[in-house]
């Protein structure tokens, strides 16, 4: 019998956390006399009868919020996590919010997912690997909580848990008056966590269809990190050359800026940081010339800065003597480390960056480099201009 713990299911909005929840709910009655189970979002919401206890907690959750000392060698986390913009879509359609709500929702349950990854190792379950309500997943979970389950144990649960299976649960605690009706999505059941309506139709890649190209790319730029992580197509699809990547707002851009950028603006996205990145991936691979073009807007007093390629130094700005404006910079590289590439590394190197704040021209406390507007990349023969090499000069 494994030893008394907390095990924590977290998952984002409609990604199967409730289901995994019941699973490990349904294991755990299976193996000790009592259980405390809960909906909480941090320590504070943990009932005292249940910290005081010997039975085991388990505690659901959207928006965790505990410390790591609170998490520290006693915690099992559970997690799920789904493409952010079908979890949009889906909690639009089951509580009829509106696209913002629903995107608040969403993002508030992902940040807590990605400070969990710093606290605590976890088990995923991805819903679109489709492992949610089947008998694999509640072996995994069974595993994770120490508990031995033989074939036959796990098709009972999985049946009892399936879509029908839970339509019908749902459809008893609605006539037991214990949840309201399908008008009444908000409420449910305290002990299985079952609302009216709670099982959706299962579809990946439903905001295709129901969200508009710019609400897609602001769940992405709400969650680009998660993304980058977790949904690598998703935050920073291959591109087929020649391409054109444009930075400003609602471009989807902001996948491929692995590091170093701000915000993205109306046209442009700022660097701030004294490295900035562009990882761009192709479809198809590199000939024997890289052209790359880069437009941007350096501030006022713009920085110094070098720019390199999968490695090789290709350009320096000094601004001592090119001072700012709407500039751009053409480079062409021939050069046999490139050939064949199917992924693109523009690394800026900054130095003297500026901060409006500290000039006294404004609030603005970012690290301003320049204001990046678009890229352009290809790989045919255009021209050939040699690399820079490893002594090109330093912006610092």
């Amino acid at each position: 019998m494994p030893d008394r713990s907390l095990t924590i299911v977290l998952g984002m909005y409609r990604s199967g956390t409730t289901w995994l929840y019941n699973v490990a709910r349904l294991l755990m009655e299976a193996n000790h006399a009592s259980v405390s189970a809960f909906y909480a979002d941090c320590m504070a919401d943990v009932p005292v009868e249940a910290l005081v206890s010997t039975s085991p907690i388990l505690i659901k959750s959207h928006d965790l919020s505990f410390s790591g000392a609170e998490l520290a060698g006693r915690t099992r986390l559970i997690c799920s996590v789904r493409d952010p913009r079908d979890a949009v879509v889906s909690l639009m359609e089951f509580l009829d919010l509106d696209f913002q709500d629903a995107l608040s929702w969403v993002s508030k349950s992902v940040a807590a997912i990605d400070a969990c990854d710093l606290l605590s190792p976890s088990h995923v379950f991805r819903y679109e690997d489709g492992d949610i309500g089947t008998c694999g997943a509640i072996l995994r979970v069974a595993a994770l909580l120490g508990y031995e389950v033989s074939e036959t144990q796990a098709e009972k649960i999985a049946e009892q848990l399936s879509a029908s299976g839970v339509r019908r649960m749902i459809g008893e605690l609605q006539q037991r008056g214990v949840i309201g009706g399908d008008g009444e999505p908000a409420t449910f059941d305290p002990l299985t966590h079952w609302h009216p309506g709670h099982v959706g139709d299962g579809e990946v890649g439903k905001h295709a269809r129901r969200l508009s190209p710019a609400q897609q790319c602001a769940v992405l730029e709400a969650n680009v990190g998660f993304m980058q992580a977790r949904y690598p197509n998703a935050a920073c699809p291959p591109v087929r050359l020649p391409a054109t990547i444009a930075f400003g707002r609602s471009t989807g851009a902001s996948g491929y800026c692995r590091t170093g950028f701000s915000y993205p603006e109306d046209g442009a996205t700022w660097t701030d940081d004294d490295l900035a990145i562009v990882d761009l991936p192709f479809q198809n691979p590199l000939q024997d010339t890289l052209n790359l073009t880069l437009w941007f807007t350096p501030p006022a007093r713009g920085p110094s800065f070098r720019l390199s390629v999968n490695g090789i130094a290709c350009a320096f700005r000094d601004y001592a003597r090119h001072p700012g404006g709407p500039t751009s910079l053409d480079i062409s590289i021939s050069d046999p480390r490139l050939k064949g590439a199917t992924r693109l590394e523009v690394k800026l190197e900054f130095c003297d960056l500026v901060n409006l704040q500290e000039l006294g021209l404004s609030n603005d406390a970012r690290r301003l480099g320049i204001m990046l507007s678009k890229l352009t990349v290809s790989g045919g023969d255009e021209g050939t201009v040699m690399p820079l090499g490893n002594d090109a000069p330093s912006p610092c």
